[in-house]
């Protein structure tokens, strides 16, 4: 009996050294992956605040310490976002190229993310091919809608008004209590062609008297009604061009003969 108790004794002691270290072993395991989905999550929740250089720290300070951590590509992947509204293009670009040639989710945000990142930077052509390739992948339809959106307004500024056109039509028509179907129903409201806007009145006799300023300053200025659900605007447009370069080019000639207030805006259309 006495051999017995002992021996039970004896195994409740293993059993509870074994429990023991165990318990250690498991939460040795788990400390660190925890410690890096804390700062992933403290990364992420800078980012959505818009504190995009202690966001950028968090996940740069990731990658150096874990640096086979299995979210890092998504890390690189917030890093770059970082860049990107930080306005570091170049560092943005060269990690959504990384990720060109990857497969699945990844290549998707990269794709649309590079698509974004050229538009903001005027490569209008280059921002179309990248959001062609990321609406064929996108497989929710809202997704797949605000990409296309986007394709269409990259494609309206390059200047392919005709696929733009048929782009903008279709989202209009597909959800017309949208927000996405509001926006495009204004991008259909601009013209085919490029033209410089100087000013939009919602009284005509402004947008004349701006028309008739410029005409003393040589400008042939017009003044084009845009008629919405609730009111009427009148925009003051000079030039006809076939290419965005050449409005670019009226735009600046326009400002350097000094003859609007120097808040003015003056931009090129679409």
């Amino acid at each position: 009996m006495y051999s017995m108790i002992v021996l039970s004794r004896d195994r409740r002691r293993r059993a509870f050294l074994l429990l023991a270290v165990t318990s250690i072993a498991f939460s040795c395991a788990q400390g660190p992956a925890s410690s890096y989905l804390d700062r992933y999550d403290e990364g992420v929740s800078a980012w959505q605040s818009e504190r995009y250089p202690e966001a950028k720290g968090i996940f740069q300070q990731l990658l150096s310490d874990y640096p086979h951590g299995h979210l890092n590509d998504t890390v690189k992947l917030r890093l770059a976002a970082c860049d990107y509204s930080l306005g570091n293009f170049e560092e943005a670009r060269g990690v959504y190229k990384e990720f060109i040639d990857s497969l699945g989710e990844h290549r998707l945000r990269a794709l649309e993310s590079l698509g974004n990142l050229e538009m903001l930077a005027g490569n209008y052509a280059v921002a179309a091919e990248h959001l062609r390739n990321a609406a064929q992948m996108a497989k929710k339809e809202e997704h797949r809608r605000r990409i296309e959106y986007r394709l269409a307004l990259s494609l309206q500024k390059d200047g392919e008004f005709a696929e733009a056109r048929k782009i903008f039509e279709r989202l209009r028509q597909s959800d017309p209590d949208s927000k996405i179907s509001r926006e495009s129903t204004h991008r259909l409201s601009k013209p085919d062609f490029f033209t410089v806007q100087v000013g939009a009145y919602g009284k005509r006799q402004n947008a004349e008297a701006q028309r008739q300023q410029l005409k003393r300053g040589g400008f042939a200025a017009r003044v084009e009604p845009l008629v919405t659900d609730s009111s009427t605007f009148y925009r003051v447009w000079i030039g006809r061009f076939t290419t965005r370069r050449h409005a670019l080019r009226e735009q600046r000639r326009i400002r350097e003969a000094n003859l609007l207030p120097k808040d003015a805006k003056v931009m090129v259309v679409p």
